[in-house]
């Protein structure tokens, strides 16, 4: 079988792009598994302070609530027979400075959180961008 020089020099040159693609996605995958294993903590860190702002302004819309006045339809049952009748029950908080604070108390805390969670991703964009400042 003839192989003629150019098409020797052709196969040479794809296997060397072949060999240095392969190495390339090698340190690549390397790089990336670095990446990752120095930015895991501070990415599960993220995700939990991003769950307790969640919890916390869920917590506040109830407290909120909570302040309201409101009506609810209860059912009484009797207890001899099976008759039940239903009644309007009308409840209007009074002496509401504990839910005040409790409020207050919540909206400092979402504030440090969402803080605490800027100065976490600040952390994350410096270590995964060190030139930027």
């Amino acid at each position: 079988m003839k192989i003629s020089l150019s098409n020797f020099m052709l196969s040479c040159v794809l296997i060397l792009f072949v060999v240095l693609y392969l190495h390339q996605r090698n340190r690549n995958n390397k790089l990336e598994r670095r990446i990752t294993a120095i930015t895991a903590p501070l990415n599960k860190q993220i995700g939990s302070a991003k769950l307790a702002i969640q919890n916390r302004r869920s917590q506040l819309t109830a407290s909120k609530l909570q302040l309201q006045p409101g009506m609810d339809v209860a059912q009484l049952y009797r207890s001899l027979g099976a008759a039940s009748e239903k009644t309007l029950q009308f409840h209007l908080p009074i002496g509401d400075r504990r839910q005040l604070e409790n409020i207050r108390n919540l909206q400092l805390k979402i504030n440090r959180d969402e803080q605490r969670l800027e100065s976490l991703d600040s952390e994350l964009k410096q270590i995964l961008d060190p030139t930027a400042r």
